[in-house]
């Protein structure tokens, strides 16, 4: 009953420094190559939070468009206004963005009143304005996790 059965370890220096417990056929890994899988876990999983944050903050300042709101330019929207009806009609112009307005309705060649982005003036300035306004934030936002995070594994040590 207290039989010791020996480990063989194996290690392979070929290819990469790979090295491994086998026991009848049943191979278990190395406990550096389990603190190096769990290094590259924790790496790629710092990567993802890096990448996701500029993808969330495209994604935001596009939805954002949806956000619309008037004013306070004016806009020709037509010229059959005034007493002679040759007059044009003003109109506050329809603006898409938050909290920079970056999509502008070109009265006459989209739908009035109703943004596109296909169709409308677009303000590359202003677009870029925004994804950096929400990129800052999510980066907040990530840097605050972090922080928490690191704390919370200092105080399991």
């Amino acid at each position: 009953m207290g039989q010791f059965l020996p480990f063989v370890t194996v290690c392979d220096f070929s290819a990469s420094t790979t090295c491994y417990a086998e026991l009848n056929g049943w191979v278990r890994p190395s406990t550096a190559n389990i603190y190096a899988l769990a290094a590259m876990n924790n790496t790629l999983r710092k990567l993802s939070l890096l990448g996701l944050p500029p993808i969330l903050a495209i994604t935001l300042a596009l939805m954002s468009a949806h956000v619309e709101r008037l004013g306070p330019d004016m806009v020709s929207y037509g010229n059959l206004c005034g007493a002679t009806a040759s007059d044009p009609c003003y109109k506050p112009a329809l603006k898409g963005g938050f909290p920079v307005a970056y999509l502008f309705d070109a009265p006459g060649v989209s739908r009035e009143r109703q943004l596109a982005f296909g169709e409308d003036k677009l303000h590359a300035g202003a677009l870029v304005a925004n994804i950096a306004v929400y990129f800052a934030i999510l980066m907040l936002i990530v840097g605050a996790v972090w922080r928490r995070r690191s704390v919370a594994e200092l105080d399991a040590e």
